[in-house]
């Protein structure tokens, strides 16, 4: 509430009140401001909470997603370890790979540069002509359409930002693709800080990706 109404106090704010010397965050010595204390802090401590508050939205959005019509065609998930996962209730099929981009998705690159290509959250392939294929490998890449979901919190009143991130991001890794592949999108959702969720950013990636309304607005109210 105290973000919302911009009473949040920081740095910054003690600096404006004669309170302080300076305006910079104590902890990292960075430009301090509201939307700095909630997730621009640079103090490795503090990166790793933040680090671990997407992972669990974004292992929230995936558990949800492999129960929708594309679940079967999840191939890759970048959103915490093994047991993090497990602590969600959140088990893959032996064929979803976590963390490393299989060798079979872009075989035209040598194992070191497909490690070097960012990762996104998790990648969905459906086959052309089906919505549900587990074998995916079984059809040539002409035939894929390939899915980059890409899971970020974001500014409230200021999404914007991280909309271009996500795409400067996975720029690389959705040429690579696009060189062998039908179609390559990438699906930005997006979760504001204080809890916004976004027509536009959020609701409609998730229903792109195969989830009915009664299954959005029930992942949406967690």
């Amino acid at each position: 509430m105290k973000f919302r109404t911009g009473t949040l106090y920081t740095q910054k704010m003690a600096h404006l009140y004669g309170r302080a010397t300076n305006s910079s965050c104590l902890l990292c010595h960075q430009p301090d401001s509201q939307i700095h204390m909630l997730s621009g802090y640079q103090n490795a401590s503090i990166q790793s909470m933040v680090t671990e508050r997407h992972n669990i939205a974004s292992r929230l959005i995936t558990k949800n997603l492999i129960k929708g019509d594309f679940g079967g065609n999840i191939i890759f998930t970048d959103i915490g370890s093994e047991t993090r996962m497990a602590q969600q209730s959140l088990v893959f099929p032996a064929h979803v790979a976590n963390r490393t981009l299989p060798l079979w998705l872009l075989p035209n690159l040598s194992a070191d540069k497909l490690r070097s290509c960012s990762r996104p959250d998790a990648i969905c392939i459906l086959p052309l002509g089906t919505k549900n294929q587990r074998d995916i490998q079984a059809v040539h890449p002409s035939r894929w359409d390939v899915h980059l979901i890409e899971v970020k919190y974001c500014n409230d009143t200021r999404p914007e930002q991280q909309l271009a991130r996500a795409t400067e991001q996975h720029n690389g890794l959705k040429h690579a693709l696009a060189q062998v592949c039908h179609k390559v999108s990438l699906h930005t959702i997006l979760i504001g800080v204080m809890g916004t969720i976004y027509e536009c950013h959020t609701e409609l990636p998730l229903s792109k990706l195969g989830l009915d309304w009664c299954r959005v607005r029930n992942l949406l109210s967690i």
